[in-house]
C-alpha cells in the first residue's frame, strides 16, 4: 500500500485493491472483488467505433451490440440517410453513448484552421448535454500531406527544408487551436491529431517538434490519439505489425507522451477472418493483452475504425474488414463481459480549504478509465439524515492517482460548497462516486469532512 504525496490521499494499485479488500484491511473501500476464474487480466478501457458510412439505425444497432461507451463522429460526413448538420441530428448523435468524440474535417491532411474548428464544433459542444463528456478531435495524420494514395510519394520527395518548415507551421496552427478551443469550448476535452504510423512519414519529426514550447500541442492537450492496424500479408497474419504500427507509436509516443492518456482514435483489422473473429480479437487486443506489444497502461481507450457499410447495410469490403458489423460487435461484447471485473468507486476526499471553501480529491471506477461523477451531501445541525449539496466531475489530472491506480484518464475533483451551506454553522461533507457501469455507488475515503464557512 502507497501513499500518495498529495493532501492526505491514500491510492493502491489495482492489484493491491483487490488484494486489500479480501484481507479486509480497515481504512480501504470495500466492493472490489477477485477476478473469477479469469487466466489474464482485464484491463478496463473505453470502447468506441467510429462512424464513417452508415445509417443512424445502423449506427444504433452496433452501438447496442458492442456496448460501447463512445462514438467518434467527424463533422461533415458519416450519415448515408441524413444530413450530419442537422442539429436534431447532431443532438440524438450526442445521445447515443456517454462519450462523444468529434473530430473536425479541418486539418485532415493539412493544417488545422482554428476558425474552422470553432464553426465546426459549435453546434457539437452546444448539443452535448454533459460538455465535460465531449473530446474534440483536432484534425487527422497531416504527416499525410497531399497523400491521395497512401503511399507517402509526395512527402518523400519534398526537401528537408520544406518539410520543417511545413512541420513548424502545423504545429503553430494546431497550438492556436488547442488555445481557441480552451477559450470557446472551456468544458470540453481536447484529444490532438494522430499521426499516420508510418516510419517514411517522419513521425518523430513532427512529435519532437510538437513537444517543444511552453504551448507544446503534445502537452496542453488532454489526451494523445495515436493509430494503428494490422493486417495479413501474402496469407500470414502480421500480429499487429503492419507497416510496424504498434512497435512504432509504442516507443515514439512512449519517449515523447510518457505521462498523457492516450486515445487510440483509429485502430483496425486488416484481415481475412470472419467479423465475428475480428470482434473477439479486438477484445483481446484492448483488454487482455493479447498483442505482439502490449498496450501501456495510459492507453485510455479506442474507436475501431470503423463502420462503413453499403447501401445494403453490409460491411464495405474495400478495407478488408476494418468494418466488422454486426457479427463482430456482439462477439466483442460477448468476450469483455465474459471477462470485466465489477467494481465499485474508489477515491478519497482529500481536504476542504477552509478560506475558500472548495472541497477536492480524487475517485475512480475500477471498470472503466472514464471520469465518474461525485455527488456531495451535508450532515449537522437542523438536518434530518443528509441534504443534498450538489455535484461535479472527477474530470481533472491527478497523475500521482494515474500511476498509483495503473489506470489512464483524469480521476481529480475541485467542488466549491455553495453559498447556502456558507453560514457560519458547523457542518459534515460526504462525499460519494457514482459508479459508471451499473454498480452501487460507494462514499470516498476520507468521508466526511467537518467544515465552518
Amino acid at each position: 500500500m502507497r501513499r500518495i504525496d498529495k493532501g492526505n490521499s491514500f491510492a493502491l494499485s489495482r492489484r493491491a485493491f483487490i488484494s486489500a479488500t479480501a484481507a479486509g484491511v480497515a481504512g480501504v473501500v470495500t466492493g472490489i472483488e477477485h477476478e473469477a476464474g479469469a487466466q489474464v487480466a482485464f484491463t478496463p478501457r473505453v470502447s468506441g467505433l467510429t462512424l464513417t458510412e452508415a445509417t443512424i439505425g445502423h449506427l444504433k444497432d452496433a452501438i447496442r451490440r458492442g456496448g460501447y461507451q463512445m462514438l467518434k463522429v467527424v463533422t461533415g460526413w458519416g450519415l448515408l440517410d441524413r444530413s450530419i448538420y442537422d442539429p436534431a441530428t447532431i443532438s440524438e448523435l450526442c445521445s447515443l453513448t456517454p462519450i462523444t468524440l468529434v473530430r473536425t474535417k479541418t486539418g485532415d491532411r493539412y493544417h488545422v484552421d482554428p476558425n474552422e474548428v470553432e464553426a465546426e464544433i459549435a453546434p457539437w459542444y452546444a448539443a452535448k448535454e454533459k460538455k465535460r463528456d465531449l473530446i474534440i478531435e483536432l484534425g487527422n495524420e497531416p504527416n499525410t500531406v497531399n497523400d491521395s494514395d497512401g503511399t507517402g510519394a509526395f512527402w518523400a520527395g519534398q526537401s528537408r527544408a520544406w518539410k520543417e518548415s511545413y512541420i513548424w507551421e502545423n504545429r503553430y496552427y494546431l497550438a492556436e487551436a488547442i488555445a481557441r478551443c480552451r477559450r470557446r469550448f472551456p468544458q470540453a476535452k481536447i484529444v490532438t491529431c494522430s499521426l499516420a504510423p508510418r516510419v517514411n512519414l517522419d513521425i518523430e519529426w513532427f512529435l519532437q517538434i510538437y513537444a517543444q514550447g511552453t504551448d507544446s500541442p503534445l502537452h496542453n492537450a488532454d489526451y494523445v490519439a495515436v493509430h494503428a492496424y494490422n493486417g495479413t500479408r501474402d496469407g500470414v497474419d502480421e500480429s499487429w505489425y503492419r507497416c510496424q504500427d504498434l512497435p512504432l507509436v509504442h516507443g515514439l509516443y512512449g519517449r515523447y507522451a510518457p505521462t498523457k492518456s492516450w486515445i487510440m482514435t483509429e485502430v483496425g483489422l486488416h484481415t481475412d477472418e470472419t467479423r465475428a473473429r475480428k470482434g473477439e480479437r479486438m477484445a483481446g487486443f484492448m483488454h487482455y493483452g493479447e498483442s505482439s506489444l502490449v498496450l501501456p497502461w495510459n492507453v485510455w481507450g479506442f474507436c475501431y475504425f470503423h463502420l462503413k457499410l453499403d447501401g445494403n447495410g453490409n460491411p464495405f469490403l474495400g478495407d478488408r474488414a476494418a468494418a466488422y458489423y454486426g457479427e463482430g460487435d456482439s462477439a466483442y461484447a460477448q468476450r469483455v463481459n465474459a471477462g470485466r471485473l465489477r467494481q465499485t468507486p474508489v477515491g478519497w476526499l482529500d481536504s476542504i480549504d477552509p478560506t475558500t471553501g472548495v472541497a477536492s480529491g480524487w475517485a475512480a471506477d475500477p471498470d472503466t478509465p472514464a471520469s465518474v461523477a461525485v455527488h456531495f451531501y451535508a450532515s449537522g445541525p437542523g438536518i434530518d439524515g443528509i441534504q443534498f449539496v450538489g455535484g461535479t466531475g472527477a474530470d481533472l489530472p491527478r497523475l500521482d492517482v494515474n500511476t498509483h491506480l495503473d489506470m489512464a484518464g483524469h480521476h481529480g475533483f475541485s467542488f466549491r460548497i455553495p453559498d447556502a451551506w456558507r453560514n457560519g454553522t458547523e457542518y459534515r461533507l460526504h462525499a460519494y462516486g457514482l459508479d459508471a457501469t451499473g454498480d452501487l455507488n460507494t462514499e470516498l475515503s476520507g468521508s466526511p469532512k467537518a467544515f465552518r464557512l
